[in-house]
């Protein structure tokens, strides 16, 4: 199994849940984890649009199951170099 470091969009696809196809199979064979930016877009997102308690409360639980990549000088050069 390898890591892989999901991209705000298949996160965004896989808790509404509408992720499918080949790219479902491939998280399926990762070790999914996220950085502190898409942790910071998807809490954006969910108080733009509104979200209630519940629905904060289930995508906190739900992004609570991947590990959080913290953010550096590091973290933000290879992630652009990605």
């Amino acid at each position: 199994m390898f890591l892989w470091v999901l991209d705000t969009n298949v996160l965004s696809a896989m808790f509404k849940p509408q992720l499918s196809g080949e790219l479902a199979d491939l998280v399926m064979g990762a070790a999914p984890c996220i950085a502190f930016v898409q942790l910071g877009e998807l809490t954006s997102w969910a108080i733009a649009r509104n979200w209630g308690s519940t629905r904060s409360q289930d995508l906190t639980e739900w992004v609570n199951k991947f590990p959080v990549i913290d953010g550096d000088a590091a973290v933000a050069e290879t992630w652009g170099e990605i």
